[in-house]
């Protein structure tokens, strides 16, 4: 299998089976096969790396509790490729930022698919990397929470000012975002 699933994708099955394997240490045991499969896909799609592939995935199906399913993921995949078409982003710059906002979205009731689209209009309004989008996302979901001594990466923490200056931020590039955000009291 693994050789003519890498020949369909013109990936070495070396990349393929190595996919299977992060995905059975995953605890994607019983469908690790079509999640390395999904997760070539999202590298192909995507023109990114398995590593941000994967991450990706995980990432989202902790956050949304997708029970490991393949179809919802390929949903996700399917969403953030369109934002790509559509938007001044790429798919890169989504799946790369995804993980470190995807925890806190969710906490906050937002969707997969409504933090994906806030990343996605972020960088493509600012054209920032997808590091400084998502930490400046993820500054502003726990700014609305109320939440301002909560880690925003492993053994970062932030402050008030630091939260306001990112805000500034995203008013200046995004405006559309921070009224939402005003409005409903969440993104």
């Amino acid at each position: 299998k693994a050789y003519s699933t890498a020949s369909k994708y013109g990936i070495q099955a070396s990349e393929y089976m190595e996919a299977v394997y992060e995905y059975t240490k995953a605890g994607f045991q019983d469908n690790a096969d079509a999640m390395a499969e999904l997760s070539t896909k999202a590298m192909l799609v995507g023109d990114t790396t398995a590593a941000v592939a994967d991450k990706f995935l995980i990432a989202g199906n902790a956050a949304w509790n997708y029970g490991k399913n393949v179809e919802e993921l390929s949903l996700l995949v399917d969403k953030a490729d369109y934002i790509n078409n559509k938007y001044a982003t790429t798919f890169d710059k989504i799946a790369e930022g995804f993980p470190r906002v995807a925890s806190v979205a969710s906490m906050a009731g937002m969707s997969a698919e409504e933090t994906m689209a806030a990343l996605g209009t972020i960088t493509a309004t600012t054209q920032e990397t997808a590091s400084r989008a998502s930490t400046a996302l993820r500054a502003l979901i726990l700014n609305i929470l109320g939440d301002t001594t909560t880690e925003v990466e492993d053994g970062v923490t932030t402050t008030v000012e630091e939260i306001e200056s990112l805000r500034d931020a995203l008013q200046k590039y995004a405006p559309d975002v921070v009224a939402a955000a005003d409005a409903t009291g969440s993104l």
